[in-house]
């Protein structure tokens, strides 16, 4: 289920989540841009890519997979309330560069 904008601010306000983005040099102002996918225990973080490739096919399968968002970190709440967050290979695209 993905979360809406009132949902997000109440997330992007975990003091967890800042503290995690601040020590691994995550831009927070990109990390706001992602959509929030909630499953189960567990939230997702994606990114929408840049510059996607146009398809020339009326049902543009040949570009489905490429043009899909990136998990760009993951997070998940622990039966006793402490947060587990999780980067991967895509981080790079949040980072203070």
């Amino acid at each position: 289920m993905r979360l809406g904008n009132s949902s997000k601010t109440i997330l992007f306000g975990n003091i967890d989540l800042i503290n995690y983005c601040k020590n691994i040099g995550v831009n927070f102002n990109i990390l706001k841009k992602c959509n929030v996918e909630k499953m189960g225990n567990t939230y997702v973080f994606v990114l929408s890519k840049d510059n996607i490739e146009q398809s020339n096919l009326i049902i543009p399968l040949d570009i489905d997979m490429d043009s899909q968002p990136d998990i760009v970190l993951t997070m998940e709440v622990e039966p006793e309330g402490s947060i587990k967050l999780n980067t991967t290979d895509k981080t790079v695209r949040l980072l203070n560069i």
